[in-house]
């Protein structure tokens, strides 16, 4: 922990998935309610939080996303 190293993870799957996907204008992320630290990091890397998905009394998804560097939205990715 602490060492850059998910960070550089997520930067270098964003890269190729963006090269792959020219089309996408948006990334999409989701991880449990609970896990702090990847919250933390997804916000550190410009992702937010569009809505929390309750899946059952002590778990709830949290779903996020970030716009693709350069990249207008499309209508149906706002």
């Amino acid at each position: 922990r602490g060492r850059g190293i998910a960070r550089a993870l997520m930067r270098a799957l964003e890269e190729r998935l963006a090269r792959a996907h020219p089309d996408a204008a948006a990334f999409a992320a989701v991880t449990g309610q609970q896990n702090e630290a990847e919250l933390r990091l997804y916000r550190r890397l410009g992702y937010a939080e569009t809505h929390r998905e309750r899946m059952s009394d002590h778990l709830a998804l949290v779903h996020m996303r970030k716009a693709v560097p350069g990249r207008e939205p499309r209508p149906a990715d706002v």
